[in-house]
């Protein structure tokens, strides 16, 4: 456990009013798993969320590793609690369009002890929401905006696909849209830890598991970080 991503304390004292009016000790946000359900369950072991606290999962939860439905099971359980958010991501979204790589292979799997599985989570999935909007200081999506729309009126394919090179220049407002889908090595190979770009609300929580990273879960009322631990 460690204490503020870099430069999240100046967005935090900035916001201060706004942060005292949400209704929560804690709002967890977790990045990218694509399919390590392994490794993030020794994250979320080190949260003990409890039902005062909100829990948002950006996104990717599949797509990458061999754990996938493990992680699907996971979520459609959790998601029934009124405190759990979990959004829907490109990887969720190419599942939908019949290209959900590994994750594809262990329903085909699945199907033979379970018939009713793919329709299960295909339902589930559809369900999924693109976004998640908490007050005025925070904007949760998995991949990022279009800077020129209001965030109450976001397409699709920004929230999902977009990268941070196309539209973080032109983002100069005040709420932090928190997003995965980038790995932060995309801006520097050194980078280990979730990143708020430089002047810019903008916090990347995409720590790259899929290459050999972690996951990552921020706390954005006040910085504090936790990831999973290494395999």
């Amino acid at each position: 456990m460690k204490n503020y991503v870099e430069g999240m304390n100046e967005f935090l004292k900035a916001e201060s009013k706004n942060i005292s009016k949400i209704p929560y000790k804690r709002v967890l946000v977790v990045g990218d798993i694509h399919g390590h359900f392994t490794e993030f369950m020794s994250l979320y072991g080190k949260l003990n969320v409890s039902s005062d606290d909100l829990l948002i999962m950006l996104g990717d939860l599949i797509k990458g590793g061999n754990e996938n439905l493990s992680m699907i099971r996971w979520a459609v359980t959790e998601s029934k609690k009124p405190n759990v958010i979990i959004l829907m991501g490109n990887a969720e979204n190419d599942f939908l369009r019949s290209s959900g790589g590994r994750f594809t292979v262990e329903l085909k799997e699945a199907v033979k002890r379970e018939p009713q599985i793919v329709e299960q989570v295909t339902e589930f999935v559809q369900k999924l929401p693109t976004h998640y909007h908490l007050g005025n200081a925070f904007f949760f999506c998995h991949a990022g905006i279009d800077p020129q729309k209001s965030l109450l009126n976001q397409p699709k394919a920004k929230l999902l696909n977009t990268r941070p090179k196309n539209f973080a220049k032109e983002y100069l407002g005040r709420t932090l849209i928190v997003v995965g889908h980038t790995r932060v090595q995309k801006l520097n190979e050194a980078y280990t830890v979730p990143v708020k770009l430089p002047d810019r609300n903008i916090l990347l929580l995409d720590t790259g598991i899929k290459r050999g990273g972690r996951i990552s879960c921020v706390d954005v009322l006040s910085g504090q970080y936790w990831q999973s631990d290494v395999q």
